[in-house]
């Protein structure tokens, strides 16, 4: 995992680029906005990004936005959710949109209850129940 804690200098760019080399990633103090967030999931919807989970916090975080062009690809998921990582544990309760590739895997996205934004992906949505 890589945290950093003052990452108001996180570019779209450096966050693509640390996908490359971290599997679970937290950036505190972003200035990313939705739409980014949003082509980082299309990104990964194409396969091209492969990442666990990233944890960051946003601004005026809209799910609509957050989900754009990815509705089609949005499945049901009736249990609770849950990434385990190294000791990084995140719940994602029953009721969050859950999107799928065509190979199975699985992403959602999420707010805390201390108000940062979370995505976790897995392999498929059995893996992801617990």
């Amino acid at each position: 995992m890589i945290a950093i804690h003052t990452g108001s200098w996180i570019t779209f760019k450096n966050l693509i680029s640390i996908t490359f080399s971290c599997h679970d990633i937290l950036i505190c103090g972003s200035l990313l906005n939705c739409v980014e967030i949003n082509a980082l999931l299309c990104g990964w919807m194409e396969k091209l990004l492969d990442f666990g989970s990233i944890i960051i916090s946003m601004k005026n975080v809209d799910p609509n936005i957050i989900y754009k062009y990815l509705e089609k690809n949005m499945i049901t998921v009736e249990s609770n959710m849950v990434y385990q990582s190294k000791g990084n544990i995140i719940v994602f309760a029953v009721g969050h949109n859950v999107i799928q590739r065509d190979d199975g895997k699985i992403a959602v996205f999420g707010i805390r209850a201390d108000g940062l934004s979370m995505i976790a992906t897995w392999d498929s949505v059995d893996s992801a129940i617990c």
